[in-house]
């Protein structure tokens, strides 16, 4: 006899409940199994302290997963960092199998949220990691793993980061994500991992040394990749990197066997890319104020890296970068006046092995403002050990021009022309090539609340022995300069840890040495040392006036000297000159020197 449609309906509802029911109640019951599993598991596997506020599980709405959420996750390290903050979470959340949870209590993740993680990486100067906190395996560990039977196969559909923010603070090096969001998902099958994701960086910035190479700039990485974990091998796909507006992309593999690591990677940006996304990417220490820049222009950029990385200090892999720029122009909104004609071809190669086998070829690089230009090109090899440099540079420029286009100084007015042509090749301390000359004309720095420099005229010529001043006419505020003479050679002359020397004479019809000695104290450097005879027709000090003043200028070891200090008009004033300025506390006599020998020190 057949039960009535009434009474089956019945039952079926009955077992609905009795399901939804037994769901509801699974995360109670599994509740307590669950947070020792995730306990155990932690403490077996990390040198840290783990803690969380609580661990929520739900079945109903995700059935046949179990959903585990983590509110409140913090992990602090261990020895060396103890109490020191490594990552903080405000919530996990993963979907996991339940089948094998009651099973075999392992965990198989189908899904995970990591919302607003808070990483703090640190690196301190003995070397150790706070977040070297994974605990090593002991032979019979690995034996035993290395004997359990099946493979592993897990598909990780979404995995996703919000809101998150990573710091990384290590001698030397500084680095900070801010708005860090990545997805991406996961295939494992046995030892072979396929990963595929995208991050984004809404600020990002890079301190090396004291340097900050990188200023809150956005960043995004798009990774597909192979991890043959049996091979020792990943697979880049490809690599998609973006830092503001430039954009490359890379390939390749990477390989590690027996502590040994072996690159073959790519890096191009395509041709013909706009400029203005080159600019974008300079560094912050060498960008100055790019707001409102405009960038027109193309560019292309590529590199390669191949070889062994060694455990030798000095030693690289194989690589390689080559730099196009053409047609480029940039032009700030105020001033309006363009740097424009921008053209730039640089490569660099090394061929593995030592640094110092590295070359850096500029074979062009060329820029104009306004009337002015600027051409040359460069190349550098044995830059570690003994460099040999050669150089080839001219133009002509208008510094009130160049100052419109990218301003030299903010607090000054810079005005004049200055014309160059310099020829030179150096090996180390010694110059096979040194030929060229420049010429300054109607020159000014005009600053607010200082004398006034100006540089009627001057002429230099370059050689391999010296530099010779065929002459300088120039003043300082009310006081007058016309200087001739030689220094070292310019290639001496670029190096601080060369002494430049030279003997230059000086003379001025008024010198007022007041204004010399008013402001802040001026830094010689102390590589200089020049000697200056030196003569002033009239000079002024504390609203007395000496004539036929001579002395001999001394600068060496970062202090200037007088010696020598007569007047034509009779010694009275040079007695009366040096007494001023000793009662000045301006002149004190060295210990163990006599006067008139005597150093100036500069207020």
């Amino acid at each position: 006899m057949k039960k009535p449609v009434k009474t089956t309906l019945i039952a079926i509802g009955a077992s609905l409940l009795l399901l939804l029911a037994a769901l509801a109640l699974v995360p109670f019951l599994l509740k307590d199994r669950v947070v020792e599993l995730v306990r155990r598991q932690v403490n077996e596997q990390l040198e840290a302290t783990v803690d969380f506020e609580d661990v929520e599980l739900s079945l109903l709405s995700t059935f046949p997963a179990l959903t585990i959420e983590v509110v409140g996750l913090e992990v602090a390290g261990a020895g060396e960092y103890e109490g020191v903050t490594l990552a903080s979470v405000q919530s996990l959340r993963a979907g996991v199998d339940l089948r094998r949870l009651v099973r075999d209590d392992q965990l198989l993740i189908e899904s995970a949220t990591v919302d607003q993680p808070e990483i703090y990486l640190i690196v301190n100067e003995d070397g150790e990691a706070n977040y070297d906190i994974v605990k090593a395996a002991d032979e019979e560990e690995e034996t035993e793993a290395e004997d359990e039977p099946g493979a592993l196969r897990l598909r990780l559909q979404q995995f996703q980061v919000t809101r998150g923010r990573i710091e990384y603070d290590a001698p030397g090096a500084e680095v900070s994500l801010e708005g860090f969001e990545h997805q991406g998902s996961a295939f494992v099958d046995g030892a072979t991992y396929t990963v595929s994701s995208t991050t984004t960086v809404e600020s990002l910035t890079v301190r090396i040394g004291n340097v900050r190479y990188i200023r809150k700039a956005k960043a995004r990485f798009d990774l597909s990749a192979v991890l043959h974990a049996d091979d020792e091998r990943l697979d880049v796909e490809r690599l998609e990197v973006a830092l503001n507006e430039l954009t490359g992309e890379a390939k390749g593999t990477i390989e590690w066997r027996d502590g040994q690591l072996d690159l073959d990677l790519g890096l191009a940006s395509g041709r013909g890319q706009s400029i203005r996304a080159l600019v974008s990417a300079i560094p912050a220490a060498y960008a100055g104020d790019l707001e409102g820049l405009r960038a027109t222009g193309t560019y292309s950029l590529s590199a390669k890296v191949k070889g062994r990385m060694s455990s030798q200090e000095g030693h690289a892999p194989s690589f390689s970068a080559s730099l196009h720029v053409r047609n480029g122009k940039l032009q700030r909104a105020d001033p309006p006046l363009p740097l424009h004609g921008i053209e730039v071809a640089a490569t660099l190669r090394h061929p593995g092995g030592h640094l110092d086998k590295m070359a850096v070829d500029i074979r062009r690089l060329s820029f104009r403002a306004g009337q002015g230009h600027v051409e040359g090109q460069l190349s550098i090899t044995k830059p570690l050990s003994n460099p040999f440099l050669e150089a080839a540079l001219h133009g002509h420029v208008d510094l009130e021009e160049l100052n419109q286009a990218y301003p030299l100084s903010d607090d000054a007015e810079l005005q004049g022309n200055v014309g160059f042509e310099l020829d030179f090749a150096a090996k180390g301390d010694r110059v096979h090539r040194l030929t060229g000359w420049m010429t300054a004309t109607a020159l000014a720095y005009l600053a607010e609340n200082a004398p006034h420099v100006r540089v009627s005229a001057a002429s230099l010529s370059f050689a391999p022995r010296a530099t010779k001043v065929d002459s300088l006419f120039a003043t300082y505020g009310r006081s007058d300069l016309r200087v001739t003479g030689t220094l070292s050679p310019l290639t001496t002359m670029l190096r601080r840890d060369r002494p430049v020397v030279g003997n230059l004479a000086l003379d001025s019809r008024f010198f007022d040495l007041d204004e010399f000695l008013e402001g802040e104290s001026v830094e010689i450097p102390p590589n200089l040392d020049i000697t200056i005879p030196a003569k002033a027709k009239k000079l002024r000090y504390k609203k007395l006036v000496f004539p036929d003043m001579r002395a001999v200028v001394l600068i060496k070891a970062g202090e200037v000297s007088l010696t020598e200090v007569r007047s034509g008009a009779g010694r009275k004033h040079a007695e009366a000159l040096l007494s001023a300025l000793k009662g000045d506390a301006i002149l004190a006599p060295p210990a163990g020197r006599p006067d008139p020998f005597l150093p100036l020190k500069m207020r």
